[in-house]
């Protein structure tokens, strides 16, 4: 990546599209384009990508969504429209990219709101930081996630789990738990504080997801997160019989996930 596409400036990353393709009509040059800018925000998550769009006067819509719809799926409403600038893009190109981004809003909306609420139950290590957040999360509704309490009789009637753990000598314990909530076939979703390490038992590999969490970079979480479910999604569209076989149940993890940022953002509250 040459100095032109890539200067950091006094108020972050500026990027020329025209410095990193030619080709912004197919889907995949919007793809590249979009997995760079990724990397720039896996290496400095909290500077600002300026993107200029200079010399451009036409861009398709396969293309939008590879390069920008794409960080927005992957790092949120909240983040792309704080940290991923477009600058000095023609009228038509600006309503072209803005009517695909909405689009997209709009289309994730309309498809939570087809489904009732999903009750999630939390599953805590013991530790004070991972109480305080369960006890501030126990009374909270946020669109389509309700938090059960962590008393075992709420089990049965939560559609699936989180679990937080964020120290090491209180893994036993924390799994302990998992597995009462697998007696129940509820999927269980696990955010591991970084530098934590979780040995899973082999016989539960297949029925949990193991997601790192960052305090200090929660964008990081929240890829993690979202990137999981995009290959969730994207494995049942195609058939692949490895992955989930039961809509439902994608379903299921995608409200977990919606549900996990969220569970995420009150832990680095603490």
């Amino acid at each position: 990546m040459t100095n032109s596409t890539q200067k950091l400036i006094s108020d972050g990353h500026s990027v020329q599209l025209t410095d990193w393709t030619t080709d912004f009509f197919s889907g995949e040059s919007g793809l590249r384009v979009g997995k760079q800018l990724d990397n720039l925000i896996l290496k400095e998550p909290n500077e600002l990508i300026n993107v200029s769009l200079q010399g451009i006067n036409s861009v398709s819509p396969s293309f939008i969504n590879g390069a920008f719809v794409y960080l927005l799926e992957l790092y949120g409403e909240d983040y792309f429209r704080k940290f991923i600038k477009v600058k000095n893009a023609s009228p038509r190109v600006a309503n072209s990219i803005s009517e695909s981004l909405n689009g997209f809003i709009v289309h994730r909306q309309k498809f939570y709101n087809k489904f009732p609420t999903q009750d999630i139950y939390l599953i805590g290590d013991g530790s004070p930081k991972a109480q305080n957040a369960l006890k501030r999360l126990w009374d909270v509704n946020v669109d389509h996630v309700h938090f059960l309490g962590n008393n075992r009789s709420q089990i049965p009637l939560a559609g699936c789990a989180i679990g937080i753990l964020t120290e090491p000598n209180r893994q036993n314990k924390f799994l302990e738990e998992v597995n009462f909530v697998l007696v129940y076939n509820k999927p269980v979703l696990i955010l591991v504080e970084k530098n934590v390490h979780l040995s899973i038992p082999a016989d539960i590999r297949d029925r949990v997801q193991q997601i790192p969490f960052n305090a200090n970079h929660l964008n990081f979480t929240i890829r993690s997160i979202n990137e999981y479910i995009k290959t969730q999604t994207i494995r049942r569209r195609e058939g692949d019989k490895t992955g989930s076989s039961d809509i439902l149940e994608v379903l299921a993890w995608t409200l977990l996930g919606l549900g996990a940022v969220y569970l995420a953002t009150e832990l680095s509250k603490n």
